[in-house]
């Protein structure tokens, strides 16, 4: 039988410290906005990912993502027998887990030096005519420049730039100075976004 819930309520790592821990097989699905991943579990071990709109992301980047996620529904599905597939995914869940939330330590420490906490739910904007200044940059910077969608939050950049927290935070920084990139409040219902205050 399935068990689905929020995950605002249960984590995904207290998700994968169930599956471990309980020495499970079988697979969580998680959906957020346009994003879906199949995390399949041989025997507690993270086997393997089926990811979308995780833009190119390894299996076990899209692990981390997952677990930076606080927004988004799950599904856990236990199985008696996997259909045969490939593994993805060789790290341990300890492993996975360590490094996942290392990174959210990480984002949070590059978002303070930004301005604090608040700053990693800003949406990430180019400004007008922006675009066509950052056509050659740097492999990093265009790690960054891709990343960014309009929709994104300054901490899912961050993520989806795979990135060291702290190297993505000084270009979204630097990109924010030269007039390129800005950081808007996301809107309320019924309100418009606001820019965010510049440091």
């Amino acid at each position: 039988m399935a068990v689905k819930g929020s995950l605002r309520d249960v984590s995904f790592v207290e998700l994968l410290q169930l599956m471990h821990l309980s020495r499970k097989t079988g697979r969580i699905e998680i959906t957020a906005d346009k994003r879906w991943a199949m995390v399949v579990f041989r025997e507690g071990v993270v086997w393997h990912v089926e990811p979308r709109g995780f833009q190119g992301a390894t299996p076990d980047e899209v692990v981390y993502n997952l677990i930076g996620m606080s927004e988004g529904n799950f599904t856990l599905q236990r199985v008696q027998v996997l259909p045969t597939l490939e593994r993805s995914v060789h790290q341990s869940t300890e492993s996975l887990i360590l490094e996942g939330t290392k990174r959210l330590d990480d984002a949070s420490v590059a978002a303070a030096e930004m301005g604090g906490d608040s700053q990693l739910a800003y949406i990430l904007k180019f400004k007008p005519g922006a675009e066509a200044k950052v056509r050659y940059v740097p492999q990093n910077v265009k790690k960054v420049i891709q990343a960014i969608d309009g929709q994104r939050s300054l901490s899912d950049v961050i993520k989806q730039s795979q990135l060291d927290a702290n190297q993505a935070a000084q270009i979204i920084k630097e990109l924010i100075n030269h007039n390129i990139l800005e950081a808007v409040e996301p809107a309320k219902d019924g309100e418009q976004q606001e820019p965010a205050p510049t440091a």
